[in-house]
């Protein structure tokens, strides 16, 4: 796959998680995450998945809210560049893409990119190593 363009997200930028990633406190607060993320992802065809990305909140759980498979999923934020890469670093393992707003109106492309284009982008522009 080609890219077509630069990977330039906007922050927050929102993923989504399986619940059984997160720590919860007695009063059920998140206080933390599990020693391995388990992300959700759309299945890409090919045998490969890509991961979802989404501009703001809204989006994220109107996604969850139209899927019927994506109980126990909890909608989580990378504040920066920096922490983009580190989720995107760890979901490389499983995802050969990310695709930025999944649900597109009629008309609308889907934006697509190879995980590891999207991290060489986010850290060259960010002067990240």
């Amino acid at each position: 796959m080609e890219p077509i363009d630069e990977f330039q997200p906007t922050y927050p930028c929102y993923f989504l998680l399986q619940k059984d990633s997160i720590i919860f406190n007695e009063r059920g607060d998140a206080v933390g995450f599990s020693e391995v993320l388990r992300f959700v992802g759309l299945d890409a065809g090919n045998a490969q998945w890509s991961l979802p990305l989404f501009t703001d909140e809204d989006l994220s759980r109107r996604f969850v809210a139209s899927s019927p498979d994506m109980k126990d999923v909890a909608c989580i934020f990378a504040k920066d560049g920096a922490e983009l890469c580190k989720y995107l670093e760890m979901a490389k393992r499983g995802f050969a893409t990310v695709v930025f707003d999944p649900d597109k109106p009629t008309g609308w492309k889907r934006r697509i990119w190879p995980i590891d284009y999207a991290i060489t982008q986010i850290k060259t522009r960010q002067g990240l190593r």
